[in-house]
């Protein structure tokens, strides 16, 4: 395995595990702003609507001003951003895959 495989591989994982950590954070996040509201108005954990989760980010930041779970969210996104290119990238630059005729 060359060197570019195995760093194509590590930044993919970053990547992964900050988008993993992210959506974790972003559950938090909901669960902070249910927190607040009432039984009947809770926002469900699953199933977002389009454009709902940047509502839920207006919320917690109205609710919790010095809260510092929507810094680290985008932290996670730039993280995995940045994870995700770094792998594709490497993936360029390994070039194509050579083929093999068939029948060998």
């Amino acid at each position: 395995m060359s060197a570019l495989t195995i760093l194509a591989i590590g930044c993919f994982s970053v990547g992964a595990s900050a988008g993993f950590v992210g959506t974790l954070l972003s559950f938090m996040m909901t669960g902070e702003v249910n927190r607040k509201r009432d039984d009947r108005n809770q926002i469900p954990y699953f199933n977002w609507p389009p454009g709902k989760r940047s509502g839920i980010l207006a919320e917690y930041r109205r609710l919790y001003p010095e809260g510092r779970l929507h810094i680290w969210l985008f932290a996670a996104f730039a993280v995995t951003a940045i994870g995700v290119f770094a792998a594709l990238l490497c993936i360029y630059l390994m070039g194509p895959i050579p083929s093999t005729p068939a029948g060998r």
